[in-house]
């Protein structure tokens, strides 16, 4: 057995024969980092090994994906409901505090029903109807906020976007009448009830720009 040993030396290793070897010159090794030895196991274990939280993360992709795609309909939905409950009590205020005559009542909407269309068609009532009526600027409030939920669940502004062509019956309250506003008011809150009747019956498309 060999009895050569090993000895360090100015940063090298030099392996120094025993008496049974000829060689008088000792054999040079490369030097030996020890950084490298005590780096290299720790990136290893960075590369192969991901911390568990990471692991978990990954995990839980995939049924993240699968949550937020079935969450969708489920608020749609909701966003439907509260639509239509709005403009169901808002018909039923209506209808309990203004009073209507017969013959002020028997003008039937005319024109689009999308829902972009309806509430455009609000917002031109509601500056159709006085402030100086019973219950109108309550009600006139109420218009606005219904328009302005519908804005913010469809995202594309109906309010703001230019009305391809306003029904008749509004054209025709719109006429400068300096005397007859109580007409016209009331005139203008049955076409109202009449509209959001129409908006109920359109939710389908609250998600479409149309």
């Amino acid at each position: 057995m060999s009895s050569a040993v090993w000895w360090g030396e100015g940063g090298e290793w030099r392996r120094y024969p025993d008496d049974g070897e000829s060689s008088d010159t000792p054999t040079t090794a490369k030097p030996l980092q020890l950084s490298s030895v005590i780096a290299a196991p720790v990136q290893i274990r960075a590369m192969y090994m991901p911390p568990l939280s990471l692991l978990l993360l990954l995990s839980l992709l995939p049924q993240w994906s699968w949550v937020r795609a079935a969450s969708l309909p489920t608020e749609m939905v909701w966003m439907k409901n509260k639509v239509h409950i709005m403009a169901e009590q808002l018909v039923r205020k209506i209808s309990t505090n203004i009073s209507i005559p017969p013959n002020l009542s028997k003008s039937a909407p005319s024109g689009e029903y999308c829902v972009c269309s309806v509430v455009q068609y609000l917002n031109i009532s509601s500056g159709l109807i006085s402030n100086n009526f019973s219950y109108a600027l309550e009600l006139k409030g109420e218009m606005a906020s219904l328009s302005s939920f519908v804005d913010q669940v469809k995202q594309c502004h109906c309010s703001s976007r230019p009305v391809k062509a306003v029904p008749k019956e509004l054209l025709k309250l719109q006429q400068p009448r300096p005397v007859f506003f109580y007409s016209v008011t009331l005139s203008t809150f049955h076409l109202v009830k009449e509209y959001l009747k129409k908006l109920q019956l359109n939710l389908n498309h609250l998600d479409k720009c149309t």
